[in-house]
């Protein structure tokens, strides 16, 4: 098929003066019609240009930070908003620096009393330096669960299972301590670390009900016998004051 070529002769207007043709004609002077192939084309090479274009941009989101990287090393940071990335030799990872909750669902500890409980917490933190977590760490989810089971662990131990009950806030306090230094070096703040709830055995709890009562019991007794000993201690000094003469005329009267 020939080329495109310009039309030699210029289109007559109605005042006899010459027009060019817009449309395109062939050797033979007729208007030349692209072939569906080439219309094709055409629409492929358009879609795929508009593509490009728009894959050529991408989105950081409030509370993130963009990592761009070129052929695989780091480049830049880029701040939320719409940015430009050669989507050929460019990548942009993108790291949430918001606050974020993990939750720590049943770990199982042992006290200090050699009693197995099962504990429900949560930890809450944030990313602090995003070029640690994403390129220094390979998956710091696991290394904020791993290293609060060993804090729980640790902290534990060092009460016994009645103390635990009673010091929740002390102990939860304690976790996030034992936490910070080895959460900091993956670019990691850990803010606070909450124990939710303390999950005892049936028969623990038994037997702390039992002990409880006995508390109780031992603690009613104490009550009643020091009531005791002040009610004689009263009847003492009454009778003694009854002894006195001018007593026992007050009484006469």
């Amino acid at each position: 098929m020939q080329g495109y070529q310009s039309s030699m002769n210029d289109a007559q207007t109605p005042d006899g003066q010459n027009e060019p043709l817009l449309s395109p004609v062939n050797a033979s002077g007729h208007a030349y019609v692209p072939t569906a192939y080439e219309t094709a084309m055409s629409a492929v090479g358009a879609v795929m240009g508009s593509v490009c274009c728009c894959l050529a941009y991408q989105s950081v989101n409030r509370g993130e930070v963009g990592l761009v990287t070129q052929y695989g090393r780091y480049i830049e940071s880029k701040e939320e908003g719409l940015h430009y990335v050669n989507m050929i030799t460019q990548r942009m990872l993108c790291v949430d620096t918001k606050r974020t909750t993990h939750a720590l669902n049943k770990q199982t500890v042992l006290t200090s009393d050699n009693l197995q409980v099962q504990i429900d917490g949560v930890v809450f933190y944030h990313v602090i330096d995003p070029m640690t977590v994403a390129f220094r760490v390979n998956n710091y989810y696991s290394v904020i669960e791993n290293s609060a089971l060993v804090a729980l662990r640790t902290t534990f131990g060092g009460y016994t299972l009645q103390q635990a009950l009673e010091h929740r806030a002390e102990i939860s306090q304690q976790v996030c301590t034992l936490m910070t230094p080895h959460m900091n070096k993956i670019g990691v703040k850990v803010e606070e670390a909450q124990i939710t709830d303390i999950i005892i055995p049936a028969h623990i709890a038994e037997s702390l009900a039992a002990q409880a009562v006995a508390q109780r019991s031992a603690q009613a007794k104490i009550i009643l016998a020091k009531a005791d000993v002040e009610s004689a201690q009263l009847m003492k000094e009454c009778a003694a004051s009854l002894n006195s003469p001018a007593a026992m005329q007050i009484r006469i009267l």
